[in-house]
């Protein structure tokens, strides 16, 4: 399909609204990447992992997620961690570690984006047979009887496109495995990017202790913090490692007062926009394919306004009855943290046929919590979505309340949390919050009762 074609598509038919320059970013984006996967599969063939490394540009090699412990079908360890690389917007992501005593030693595994009209995730392992050698020469030696078998089932390259051993933790609907703000287990700066903090006492930053990992963190923080500075040491003579550029950036600004700075550059933070935006890319999808979305996605946008819409609860009985009993629950709490708001987003869900935990980023199933990546307004970010890339409710809100061009500007590209920062004093400027929720309301209401009846 032409981009001309492609985008045609996105914006007619599926109903997304991208900005005609991030759509072109993204479809860019998606063609160098395509081909940069293409060659990696080549270069396998007859290279090192440490060779292929040298082939990446320079956006994907200073960009970085350095994870000492790891779930995934690559091992970690505080020395040796697993890599995580990612371009400007992570819309591709290519990860190894560095001992071939550890699992996973042979392949680089990666993880594209396909933009709208596609909104898909593709996992994909490369095995490269020079590595799977030296890996397999190490278990042989070492006698590892079981591991050499795990390893011979990657033998003649047999692992393709979100193969089994990818979506089995990645989910049907393949998405990625990783923690929202501010706490990402296992990774350097694991403890809200603070690199070198040491846990001395009691550590208090918003929801924690709710946090299901923060025993991990507390009793992995203080060695990941001493360990650090040796890793990034002793990668300058560690080959694949030694690829890597700014591995400073995960050091605080000045390491005399490291127990108190963040790290130098946002990289967790950043990494964390740019998937969370991908993803909501894909939860939009989903509910599209939902049913009765037609009208719902007025509702749900009504819903989810900064300021509260008094007639959606009365309204909605008369509209849709079962989604009544979900916003009566709804309006029951207000957004005070993430968890609290992922608990909405699964009161949401539940009459969609969407499971909440599939639709999250979350490794851990029974963990309900939506990866949303801001420290505040979780509510912006999903309204965002909607409001960003759908068609109807666009032209509704711009046709209510007037022209809509500071919310038309790129965001995609801000770092961390600057891009919701942008959004909060647009939606102000606008009037989503304030004298005019009500005419918004009135006008989602009759949208959504027009839909439904028109259908």
């Amino acid at each position: 399909m032409s981009q001309i074609l492609q985008k045609f598509y996105c914006l007619l038919l599926v109903g997304f609204a991208l900005p005609l320059s991030a759509y072109e970013k993204a479809i860019s984006h998606e063609h160098t990447n395509n081909n940069l996967i293409k060659k990696l599969k080549s270069l396998s063939k007859n290279s090192t992992i440490d060779e292929a490394l040298k082939e990446l540009p320079d956006d994907i090699v200073s960009n970085h997620v350095l994870m000492f412990d790891s779930q995934s079908l690559q091992q970690a360890s505080y020395r040796y961690p697993r890599v995580l690389l990612y371009n400007a917007d992570a819309s591709l992501v290519i990860t190894f570690n560095g001992s071939p005593d550890q699992r996973g030693y042979e392949s680089l595994e990666t993880m594209r984006f396909l933009p709208p009209p596609q909104s898909k995730f593709v996992f994909e392992q490369i095995v490269f047979k020079k590595d799977f050698e030296v890996r397999k020469k190490f278990l042989q030696q070492n006698q590892l009887k079981h591991e050499l078998e795990a390893l011979e089932d990657k033998d003649g390259l047999k692992i393709g496109p979100n193969a089994s051993a990818c979506i089995t933790c990645h989910t049907k609907d393949p998405r990625p495995n990783w923690e929202p703000y501010s706490h990402w287990p296992g990774a350097y700066g694991q403890l809200d990017s603070r690199s070198l903090q040491l846990m001395k006492g009691g550590y208090t930053s918003f929801d924690f202790e709710q946090r299901p990992h923060a025993e991990f963190i507390k009793q992995t923080q203080n060695t990941a913090a001493v360990e650090l500075p040796i890793f990034i040491e002793s990668s300058k003579t560690k080959l694949r490692y030694s690829r890597i550029k700014n591995l400073k950036n995960h050091l605080p600004i000045d390491p005399k007062i490291g127990n108190r700075e963040r790290m130098r550059s946002p990289m967790l933070s950043t990494f964390t926009v740019r998937l969370t935006e991908q993803n909501n890319f894909r939860i939009l999808r989903m509910l599209e394919n939902s049913p009765n979305w037609h009208y719902r996605k007025y509702l749900w946008f009504a819903s989810i306004m900064p300021d509260r819409c008094d007639l959606l609860q009365d309204a909605t009985k008369q509209i849709d009855p079962e989604l009544s009993f979900t916003f009566d629950t709804w309006f029951s709490d207000p957004f005070n943290t993430p968890i609290e708001f992922s608990k909405k987003i699964e009161i949401l869900l539940s009459g969609t046929g969407i499971e909440f935990w599939e639709a999250s980023m979350s490794f851990r199933k029974g963990y309900n919590h939506v990866g949303f990546s801001s420290s505040g307004n979780w509510n912006l970010e999903f309204l965002h979505m909607l409001l960003h890339k759908d068609v109807d409710i666009k032209n509704l809100v711009r046709k209510t309340l007037g022209r809509l061009e500071d919310l038309e500007q790129d965001t995609s590209y801000l770092e961390g949390n600057d891009r919701v920062a942008t959004y909060a004093p647009a939606l102000s400027r606008y009037k989503l919050i304030g004298i005019e929720t009500t005419a918004m309301c009135n006008a989602l209401i009759a949208a959504a009762i027009k839909a439904k009846t028109n259908k």
